[in-house]
């Protein structure tokens, strides 16, 4: 499935809308139960998400600052684009099994501490979980084929970080602001390290295979442990 098609499972038509129904917290569905559409600005605490819904719509939870947790069922598949962007209280939020597709920010300046990627996930969008200042345990899975932009940056907590083998493009500013990271371990794969990358992080030195071709200049800028490194001979350095 492209990611057009994922992003219209996260959107609802005219028809979805007008038909929802919402239940005794507010939070609404589309009239089959399988997208969960939005909730109102009075949710607080722990909410459970009714089992048999799929799509978590884009935005849905947006700004919920006073969410602690949220419990998902298995049953869902896709969280929207933003779904729990600033839900700045938001402890758990266990991603389901069964989950296919993320959109970019997903849970961007939340309170988790801890993720683990479902092996039914090969893409970690944009900013999924940026600004998650005390998310310190990131489990992934060696199926994981893309970790997009600043997907972990200014998650400060996070002390090393095992890029999966099939990673072959590390994006820009994916650790950036991670002050507490002092070791990340890259795969021999990797073809290209992005702008900013480790950037404000504690690490001191890091192992570049030789698979890598492309680096940017500034990979490392305001580190302010960083001692050195050694880069394979024929790699290009973009300034």
């Amino acid at each position: 499935m492209e990611e057009k098609d994922y992003k219209m499972l996260t959107n609802t038509t005219r028809e979805e809308n007008l038909n929802s129904v919402a239940d005794e917290f507010g939070v609404r569905y589309t009239a089959d139960g399988k997208k969960l559409i939005s909730t109102p600005v009075s949710l607080t605490g722990e909410y459970k998400i009714k089992p048999g819904t799929e799509s978590i719509c884009d935005s849905a939870f947006q700004y919920k600052v006073w969410l602690i947790n949220v419990d998902i069922p298995s049953s869902v598949k896709y969280i929207g684009r933003a779904a729990f962007v600033h839900c700045e209280r938001l402890i758990t939020a266990r991603l389901p099994e069964n989950l296919e597709y993320m959109g970019n920010m997903a849970f961007t300046a939340c309170h988790l501490m801890y993720v683990k990627i479902p092996k039914t996930l090969k893409r970690i969008p944009d900013v999924a979980f940026g600004g998650n200042r005390e998310l310190k345990t990131i489990i992934l899975h060696d199926d994981i084929e893309y970790i997009g932009c600043s997907a972990f940056a200014e998650c400060k907590a996070i002390e090393e970080f095992d890029f999966p083998p099939k990673v072959k493009v590390i994006s820009q500013e994916v650790l950036s602001g991670c002050w507490n990271l002092k070791k990340v371990t890259i795969p021999d794969g990797v073809v290209e390290i992005g702008n900013l990358a480790f950037s404000m992080t504690g690490i001191e030195t890091i192992d570049i295979p030789n698979s890598v071709k492309i680096m940017d200049k500034y990979i490392f800028d305001e580190c302010r442990n960083f001692k050195g490194v050694k880069i394979p001979e024929g790699v290009q350095i973009i300034d």
